[in-house]
């Protein structure tokens, strides 16, 4: 199963963009707050610039900064605290936690799209969703939900799901969405059709 997990996670990780580009002053002025590193203690992630707090299960496992890193293919000092608000407005995505069911390659990742770089130009979450849309259904993808907002840590993120197959294995995929500034902030949830869902949403306070 531990290989499964990590098929079902790579191919996630194909499926979200990583392009190199220059940080700009007029984007971080946008920001109403800097864009600071996530922490983990113990089971708990809390993020200061989203507001996230994410409790994990005793036998799930954050992934490290050096998975993390080698997964989207950048040098793991571009995750440490002091860089990571630069790495955020130099690359189009970026991932600020990972973590892993590695019995039943259930997993969850939060990260952020530095939306001027991909567009060019501010868009909607919506907007945002019709982009995604059209990205996995030409991975073979289909759209399962119509968009619907949910309260994930007392903010509001644009929920939506898509099943597909990934290396043999049939998954869902569900995102949720929040755009602050030019920043959209993405918590993906990959689970393998037919597992039991627990109540992610519930994980969050």
């Amino acid at each position: 199963m531990k290989k499964t997990a990590s098929l079902i996670f790579a191919s996630l990780i194909l499926l979200l963009c990583l392009f190199g580009c220059n940080a700009t002053e007029q984007l971080k002025e946008k920001l109403n707050a800097r864009i600071t590193r996530g922490t983990i203690n113990g089971n708990v992630y809390q993020s200061d610039f989203t507001g996230i707090t994410f409790t994990k299960p005793d036998h799930w496992r954050y992934l490290t900064d050096e998975e993390i890193a080698e997964a989207v293919n950048i040098g793991k000092e571009a995750l440490e605290v002091n860089a990571f608000e630069n790495t955020v407005l130099e690359y189009s995505s970026v991932y600020d936690m990972a973590v892993i069911n590695e019995k039943t390659a259930q997993n969850l990742i939060v990260g952020y799209e530095n939306i001027s770089l991909t567009f060019g130009k501010s868009i909607s979450e919506e907007e945002y969703y019709e982009f995604l849309k059209e990205g996995l259904e030409g991975s073979g993808f289909e759209s399962t939900n119509e968009m619907e907002y949910v309260l994930l840590s007392g903010e509001d993120y644009l929920k939506v799901s898509f099943l597909g197959v990934s290396n043999g294995v049939e998954i869902e995929n569900t995102s949720y969405l929040r755009l602050v500034g030019d920043i959209m902030t993405f918590i993906t949830v990959t689970t393998p059709v037919g597992l039991i869902n627990r109540n992610i949403e519930g994980m969050f306070s």
